[in-house]
């Protein structure tokens, strides 16, 4: 797969979560975990 998410693009969606996550704690946080499982197999 060819990813277009390099680490600058990483620390973007990461800042972007962290204001959707105080916005939205529930919601916030179970995309980006189900993000980290669909899209970002790197950790």
């Amino acid at each position: 797969m060819n990813s277009v998410y390099n680490e600058a693009n990483s620390e973007t969606l990461n800042e972007l979560f962290r204001s959707y996550i105080e916005f939205d704690p529930k919601r916030g946080q179970a995309i980006q975990e189900f993000l980290k499982e669909k899209v970002f197999h790197l950790t």
